[in-house]
C-alpha cells in the first residue's frame, strides 16, 4: 500500500515487529503502535504484523513474515524492534541480500 502525503510525496514505512510472548501484540505493543500513529500522523506509515506463535521469536517461526515485511518496504524504512525481532530481522536480511538492513554486515 503507498500512502500518498497531501505534498504528494510518499509516506515513510516504519515496520515495527512486535515483542515476544503470550498476547503481546494485543495487549503491549499495540499501545506503542497506536501511540506512533497518532503522534507521527499521516508522513509515515506504520506496518505492525502479527507475529505467528508470539512465544516463539525463532527464525523459523517468525523469518517467514519478517522476510515478507521487509520485502514490502519502500527505500529508507525505520525499523524499531525488539531485542528478539532483531535477531530474526537480522537473519532475515542476511539470508536475502537484497532486503539487506542498512548497517547490517
Amino acid at each position: 500500500m503507498n500512502v500518498i502525503q497531501s505534498s504528494g510525496q510518499a509516506a515513510r514505512d516504519i515496520l515495527f515487529i512486535q515483542g515476544a510472548g503470550p498476547e503481546v501484540h494485543d495487549t503491549w505493543d499495540v499501545h506503542l503502535v497506536e501511540g506512533l500513529r497518532r503522534e507521527l500522523g499521516p508522513s509515515y506509515e506504520v506496518r505492525y504484523p502479527r507475529m505467528p506463535d508470539e512465544a516463539d521469536p525463532g527464525v523459523r517461526t517468525w523469518g517467514p513474515v519478517i522476510a515478507r515485511e521487509l520485502a514490502a518496504l519502500r527505500p529508507a524504512p525505520l525499523l524499531p524492534v525488539t531485542r528478539s525481532a532483531a535477531r530474526c530481522c537480522y537473519a532475515c536480511s542476511r539470508k536475502r541480500p537484497h532486503h539487506r538492513l542498512p548497517g547490517s554486515c
